[in-house]
């Protein structure tokens, strides 16, 4: 079993509470349950502050770092007074200690990867055009020779 990704658990957080925890707003309700996330996110994925804050923006919700430290901080305190959060907190089961911020950085090397294969693939598909194929084989010693005779060739067309 694996565990629940930051969007799964954000997901999970609203479909059980019916609070949109994204929504820009400081009703209790929404802090309470955002205080979960952040708390889950960062005892139990190990997230960094600023990650936290990064991926609660990317959901639409002004957030920074600072308001991730406070909502987890505050959270015992919301604990008290709200005893839904617990029941939410025990939904969730996560195996060992895993550090998002290595997953995280290996989605961003995987993508890198992607983007660089693309763009291989684009260089392999212009090294067919006939004009490159020609141009290709000349020797460095020629290189000067043959652009200048191109660029001629190219002014007298116009």
């Amino acid at each position: 079993m694996r565990n629940p990704t930051p969007t799964e658990i954000g997901q999970k957080i609203i479909d059980v509470s019916g609070v949109n925890i994204y929504e820009n707003n400081r009703k209790r309700d929404n802090v309470e349950y955002r205080g979960l996330l952040c708390y889950l996110l960062r005892t139990k994925l190990n997230m960094r502050w600023t990650n936290i804050a990064l991926f609660i923006q990317r959901k639409g919700k002004r957030f920074d770092h600072a308001s991730a430290i406070h909502s987890v901080k505050m959270y015992p305190v919301y604990k008290n007074y709200n005893e839904q959060l617990e029941e939410i907190e025990n939904i969730f089961t996560f195996k060992g200690k895993l550090n998002y911020d290595e997953i995280d950085n290996i989605n961003y090397i995987e993508n890198k990867y992607l983007n660089l294969e693309e763009k291989y693939k684009v260089l392999l598909k212009q090294l067919e055009n006939p004009l490159v194929k020609l141009v290709h084989d000349v020797s460095n010693d020629k290189l000067e020779q043959a652009e200048k005779s191109i660029t001629i060739m190219k002014r007298e067309w116009v």
